[in-house]
């Protein structure tokens, strides 16, 4: 199994998606296979936590390429967002 290089992630959110679908990550002993992608372009699309800007809780998805921000939804649901494209463009 090879390593992804940041540089993969660093470029558009909307060429990163699709090339993620079917990669494995693996961390703490735990392996997932992404089977569902979606692609948020940061401060310009509302279905984005950034989309409002950076705070404490999002200030993740402003930093480099390939950091998770992670977070739980709906109650029974985590999910887990690639930090993707430049630093500070929260894609």
């Amino acid at each position: 199994m090879s390593r992804i290089r940041r540089s993969f992630l660093e470029r558009p959110v909307l060429d990163v998606a699709p090339d993620l679908l079917g990669c494995t990550i693996t961390a703490g002993g735990v392996t997932i296979r992404l089977t569902e992608v979606e692609a948020y372009a940061g401060g310009h699309d509302p279905g984005s936590h950034a989309f409002r800007g950076q705070t404490p809780r999002t200030e993740v998805m402003f930093g480099r390429a390939g950091h998770l921000y992670v977070y739980f939804t709906y109650g029974m649901h985590w999910c887990a967002n690639i930090v993707t494209g430049q630093e500070g463009a929260a894609s």
